[in-house]
């Protein structure tokens, strides 16, 4: 259900976030965090917001594999983000992030493109491609997955089935195949929890780009790069 891909531009780049958050004692502390998100310009990543939630710093890949912390591979960091004026923890719906990176990470210049889709109850089609660097088999490896559409709209979510999402795909790009193109139309914003115990579900939320989520991104790439 799931392989390793080539890069491509729109990809799925690795992401290492540096965090500093308060405890349970309500003491600070440092720990590293791995996501995922879309490089949609040369030098600025697509991702969920409460992937930067609290974020000092990130490091970005375009490698299949994220680098161990001891691993001498370079990546690319940032201290600079922008998260969507109006996010909130608990109102995922605009839960998109901007990650400005200091030098490009590809050459080509390529202008970020929305498919037009009028309504994602009829338009969407049947199933879509997601990418995430979630660690499997102990690894935090660039992995596909062609999953299918349940149509269920969740508060402004599309919800699907999804047996192989795990922690570290959040922020990854969801693609539909059109005219044997990749066509990105939203984020990988998170599993699905049970209320009472927290454990994770069998499904998985899609938050989509909407025409006025795309004057957001373009605007501030255009300000800030």
């Amino acid at each position: 259900m799931g392989e390793e891909v080539e890069s491509q531009f729109y990809t799925a780049v690795g992401l290492v976030l540096k965090k500093e958050f308060k405890n349970e004692l309500g003491q600070y502390q440092q720990a590293t965090f791995f996501a995922t998100g879309s490089l949609i310009h040369p030098r600025v990543i697509l991702t969920a917001a409460h992937c930067l939630k609290d974020a000092l710093s990130v490091g970005v890949t375009l490698s299949e594999i994220i680098p161990s912390s001891n691993s001498n591979e370079e990546l690319i960091q940032s201290k600079r983000f922008s998260i969507h004026p109006n996010y909130e923890s608990t109102n995922l719906r605009l839960d998109f992030g901007l990650i400005f990176l200091p030098r490009p990470m590809v050459d080509a210049e390529v202008e970020l493109k929305y498919p037009s889709l009028k309504s994602f109850s009829t338009d969407l089609p049947s199933s879509y491609i997601r990418y995430g660097y979630g660690g499997r088999n102990q690894e935090n490896r660039r992995f596909r997955a062609q999953m299918k559409f349940s149509l269920e709209n969740a508060g402004g979510f599309v919800l699907s089935v999804d047996p192989t999402g795990v922690y570290g795909d959040s922020g990854g790009p969801i693609f539909i195949e059109q005219n044997e193109t990749l066509n990105l139309i939203g984020i990988h914003t998170g599993r699905e929890k049970d209320p009472d115990t927290r454990e994770l579900k069998n499904r998985s939320f899609m938050t989509p780009l909407t025409p006025a989520l795309m004057v957001w991104i373009k605007k501030t790439i255009n300000e800030k790069c």
